[in-house]
């Protein structure tokens, strides 16, 4: 359905198509370019909580790959990055970032020393919190934050309602 055809994410792969992921992980590919796209096409291994991912090629030319791996698809918790070491055709890698309820939107950068740092926000309603995580390609290849560098859930931002009336 085109209606939902909505915040994706690009990456060209090592064949040069380019391979598009949208928010709720369905796919479609571009073998000339972008001037033509696959149909949109389920991924059955990745269980979205309808809520837009994060895909992009690190140094090491391996993918990485952020989403809510939230099996009942509703609370956009279980901020999760998995690593593909074969161009996406598998993730045998992956690491809880935050298993808390109301995380979403990941976006990543890596710095020149190959430290990824991952941020992300929480309870829009309610906290409306800006986090960052940081972390290496070991840490993820161990499943978990062992590194010197590696930090979760650090609070980077935290919205305050100027406007909302106190209480007397």
């Amino acid at each position: 359905n085109s209606m939902n055809f909505y915040e994706h994410m690009l990456v060209e792969k090592k064949d040069k198509s380019i391979w598009l992921l949208q928010r709720n992980v369905q796919e479609s590919f571009s073998h000339d370019k972008g001037k033509t796209w696959t149909p949109l096409d389920t991924l059955p291994q990745f269980k979205s909580a309808n809520s837009r991912v994060y895909i992009g090629r690190l140094q090491s030319g391996n993918l990485l790959l952020i989403y809510n791996q939230d099996n009942a698809q509703k609370m956009r918790k279980d901020l999760t990055a998995y690593l593909s070491e074969d161009d996406g055709k598998t993730w045998p890698h992956k690491l809880l970032i935050d298993e808390r309820d109301s995380v979403s939107y990941p976006d990543v950068a890596q710095n020149s020393q190959g430290l990824i740092y991952i941020t992300y926000d929480r309870s829009r309603g309610g906290e409306k919190e800006i986090l960052i995580a940081t972390l290496t390609e070991q840490d993820l290849k161990k499943g978990d934050f062992v590194s010197e560098r590696a930090r979760k859930k650090v609070l980077i931002s935290k919205s305050t309602n100027p406007f909302r009336k106190k209480e007397d």
